[in-house]
């Protein structure tokens, strides 16, 4: 090995570090070895390899994902510009890497006002970078994704259809983490549906596979609450709402404890708890309104305006559902 590999192989080591952290539910500190991994790249001489840069652009990438799920969506997208940066800088950018950085512009782009056609531009080139270069697994979560998209813009029937599809692929070849998440998904879109039995299955198998106390694992939590708020179970829903909600403020992922208070306050409102689901709603709006997405946010401000009656938390919502009806150029 020459002496110029070591210091990019610890690097690697790193990174793979990093991605434990994360899935053990210590975002704050896999930020501070992604930030050290960036820090090393930029000022040690002898890293300026091409798989060197690749790293950098992984870095980037990761930090991105992070911003994003804490709820800072724009520091995301600038975090996810550096990377296509670096990228475009090398001859021929991996193509994992080119899906995964589309994968995650979508998903960034999914939360910022308006931006639910660049969201559906860059999972068509996620879906088709994976699908020419055979990458499976990828192909798998980008139809999950997929799935995401229309569930906010309330196209349940393609919702369900993209997450069955996706789900279908990942049982053959996805990791068991992989395929959990894209199972809490599948069970949004069948809740959304109605069918409620099937919602509850989806998550059960996912807890078996996700890792425990990980971020995934406190989104079946919140995609839990969601089905049995639907089936009219309010206050075994608020219960796993309320401690969906708590999990993810202790990770500092304020993005989904915004969505989970707001599930909460449904529930506390379909048990003819009123002034909790007021003051629940409430807070869950503060959140939503500079961390959550629309589709989330008017859900909130129709629940709002049934428990409040005024006239301003009907027309916020309407405003929000508008910007949600937008034609969409979605490639399957």
């Amino acid at each position: 090995m020459q002496s110029e590999d070591c210091p990019l192989l610890g690097l690697e080591i790193d990174a793979a570090a990093a991605r434990v952290l994360w899935l053990s539910g210590r975002p704050a500190e896999m930020k501070a070895m992604q930030e050290r991994i960036l820090a090393r790249l930029r000022t040690q001489s002898p890293l300026q390899t091409e798989r060197a840069f690749e790293l950098e652009a992984l870095s980037w990438m990761r930090l991105g994902m992070l911003s994003r799920d804490v709820g800072d969506a724009c520091k995301s997208l600038t975090y996810l510009r550096r990377a296509a940066d670096v990228l475009q800088s090398l001859p021929k950018p991996p193509p994992a890497l080119r899906a995964e950085l589309a994968a995650n512009l979508g998903l960034t782009q999914m939360v910022l006002p308006n931006g639910l056609n660049a969201a559906a531009e860059s999972m068509r080139a996620y879906l088709a970078v994976s699908r020419e270069h055979n990458l499976l697994c990828d192909v798998a979560d980008a139809l999950a994704n997929l799935a995401t998209l229309y569930l906010q813009l309330g196209d349940v029937p393609n919702a369900r259809m993209f997450g069955r599809t996706g789900l279908d692929l990942a049982q053959w070849v996805s990791s068991k983490q992989q395929r959990a998440e894209i199972s809490v998904i599948a069970a949004l879109a069948e809740a959304e549906g109605g069918n409620f039995p099937r919602a509850l299955e989806l998550i059960d198998h996912a807890r078996t596979d996700i890792v425990q106390r990980s971020p995934g694992w406190a989104l079946t939590g919140l995609a839990e609450a969601q089905a049995l708020l639907y089936a009219g179970a309010f206050r075994a829903a608020w219960r796993r709402a309320k401690e969906a909600a708590a999990s993810m403020s202790a990770m500092g992922m304020m993005r989904y404890c915004g969505a989970a208070l707001r599930i909460a306050a449904e529930a506390a409102e379909g048990a003819n708890r009123r002034d909790e689901a007021v003051r629940t709603i409430r807070e869950a709006i503060i959140l939503l309104e500079s961390r959550g997405h629309a589709a989330s946010l008017a859900r909130a401000y129709e629940c709002k305006a049934r428990l409040t009656r005024k006239r301003g938390d009907a027309h916020r919502a309407r405003e929000l559902r508008e910007s949600l009806r937008q034609p969409l150029a979605v490639v399957p």
